[in-house]
């Protein structure tokens, strides 16, 4: 039986933030691959964190914020 304790030596799976494929990106946002460096140019959607070679992905968690200043901002026009 393992005895170890965890300590404070580093991130734990939790801290680790989601990190999305393209494809799931363009699933969220039911937009195209071509649509979502359009949305990074010109909406401030967050940018890609590139892991080498052709290899990139997204923070689930700036997605997430990002739709939810979006939604937020619909609603509020939808208010006026």
């Amino acid at each position: 039986m393992d005895t170890a304790t965890p300590t404070d030596s580093g991130p734990t799976v939790r801290q680790v933030p989601r990190l999305l494929t393209a494809a799931e990106v363009q699933t969220v946002l039911g937009v195209s691959r071509t649509m979502v460096y359009r949305l990074i140019r010109d909406s401030g959607f967050p940018e890609a964190v590139r892991l080498g070679g052709r290899v990139v992905r997204w923070k689930a968690d700036e997605v997430a914020s990002w739709l939810d200043t979006r939604e937020r901002v619909a609603c509020d026009a939808a208010s006026v």
